[in-house]
């Protein structure tokens, strides 16, 4: 992984500008320097009860940090949400990261809010993308 120097706040709308220039070629150039690091599995996104509620196949949800649902008992993947936690500069788990839920996992969604103690939602991607619809 190539390192890159620390961008000041003051130069980073040129540098993302600069990013930019030549249709994101940049932005690409510098995305492939990340390491990937290790492998993670997603197996609980690939079950095949699972896959529906996905909104998109290549977006899934990794075992080892994945948000797990109390389970509903006689419902095979009740226990199942395209959610991982993500940690806070000092608190682990600080933060979870879920897809805008479709029709059929509103119900989920908003069960995860409720057993996580959710108190606040940050919706950073359009109400629609690509004629799919997002149910907030």
């Amino acid at each position: 992984m190539r390192e890159h120097p620390p961008i000041s706040i003051g130069d980073l709308a040129d540098h993302v500008e600069r990013l930019k220039a030549n249709d994101d070629l940049l932005f690409l150039q510098e995305f492939q320097t990340i390491d990937p690091g290790q492998q993670l599995t997603w197996e609980h996104s690939n079950l095949e009860i699972n896959k529906p509620k996905n909104r998109y196949a290549n977006v899934i949800a990794y075992d080892h940090s994945r948000v797990i649902l109390t389970l509903v008992d006689g419902v095979p993947g009740s226990n199942y949400i395209n959610a991982n936690y993500i940690d806070g500069y000092r608190k682990q788990n600080a933060y979870i990261a879920t897809q805008g839920p479709l029709q059929e996992t509103i119900c989920d969604f908003w069960r995860m809010v409720w057993e996580q103690r959710t108190c606040t939602i940050v919706m950073m991607t359009r109400l629609e993308e690509n004629s799919r619809v997002s149910f907030l």
